[in-house]
């Protein structure tokens, strides 16, 4: 009798991180057209845990994908072609070809029943991103300067400012006050109320990072994003690829930020916040050029 086959998440990161994990399983397991099981994960703000390894012991010949850039029909062939026994998701797939029906995706997400803050359509939600990106884990990873805030406001000043996210008790809820003074700083509230605030804005921007990324990509409610073009969320800079550019909700932003990790290193964070330089709308022309040099320029990364 043919042993189980089944798709390990190694899970890391925070909430969003192991979000995008579980999608990324359940593509591949829509890719191989048949049921397979899943395993290794927990999202208790979703009601989701997955169960553990089939219990044999034995994971058999094993596909590890522990790169963004990986070719998921060729693993899901191996799969399909029982060519291996399991695939280990070491990966948080943060490339947008992955992902052929953004509408699977919400479906894998059901809003909790809990409460949070529901924006109004008048206001213009601002996702703070402090917390670990003041540390100088990555450069790829940084709080957002003022000057991205100034830029937002801007678009659409007929809109109420409204703050939320990592930044209370910190310098950088000193600097949004004074910059910000008829704006409303929400209270600190728990990373899922945070994510599922940000999921149900009209209007809406986001910081660099997954968090921020992935709420406002879910969204049903959102009819304008701001999405800044720096770090993580730069196509070429880590072979990551989220810029959406085939959705009208977008509004992209050339953003100031580290080259390098040299470059980050070298900086008083709360200096550069408040003095990095201006933020410029992006046309979507070179969003666009962007996008595809991040698609094209760099071959595929084979599996593990």
């Amino acid at each position: 009798m043919a042993q189980e086959q089944f798709i390990h998440i190694s899970k890391f990161g925070r909430l969003a991180n192991q979000m995008l994990q579980l999608m990324f399983a359940h593509e591949l397991k829509r890719r191989i057209g048949r049921d397979i099981l899943i395993t290794g994960y927990d999202i208790p703000e979703f009601g989701l845990s997955g169960p553990e390894r089939p219990e044999d012991g034995d994971i058999g010949a094993q596909i590890v994908i522990a790169q963004h850039i990986t070719n998921l029909d060729q693993v899901a062939l191996a799969m399909r072609q029982r060519l291996v026994r399991s695939v280990n998701v070491n990966t948080l797939g943060m490339r947008l070809e992955y992902y052929r029906d953004r509408g699977q995706c919400i479906a894998l997400f059901p809003d909790p029943d809990i409460p949070f803050y529901r924006p109004a359509s008048d206001e213009l939600v601002m996702h703070v991103r402090a917390g670990d990106t003041l540390e100088k884990v990555h450069y790829t990873y940084m709080p957002m300067p003022l000057s991205w805030y100034r830029a937002v406001v801007a678009e659409q000043p007929e809109l109420r400012p409204v703050f939320v996210g990592e930044y209370h008790g910190t310098p950088l809820e000193t600097l949004l006050r004074e910059e910000f003074p008829e704006a409303t700083l929400r209270p600190a509230a728990s990373a899922i109320a945070d994510f599922q605030t940000l999921r149900h804005a009209h209007h809406v921007s986001m910081s660099v990072g997954t968090f921020g990324w992935l709420a406002t990509w879910l969204s049903l409610t959102a009819k304008t994003i701001h999405m800044p073009v720096a770090g993580l969320l730069m196509p070429m800079i880590s072979t990551t690829l989220l810029t959406p550019v085939d959705d009208s909700r977008y509004r992209f932003y050339q953003t100031p930020y580290p080259r390098d990790k040299a470059e980050k290193e070298a900086l008083d964070m709360f200096e550069w916040i408040a003095t990095a330089g201006p933020v410029e709308r992006m046309p979507l022309q070179k969003v666009a050029l962007l996008a595809r040099k991040a698609l094209f320029d760099r071959p595929n990364a084979p599996a593990s």
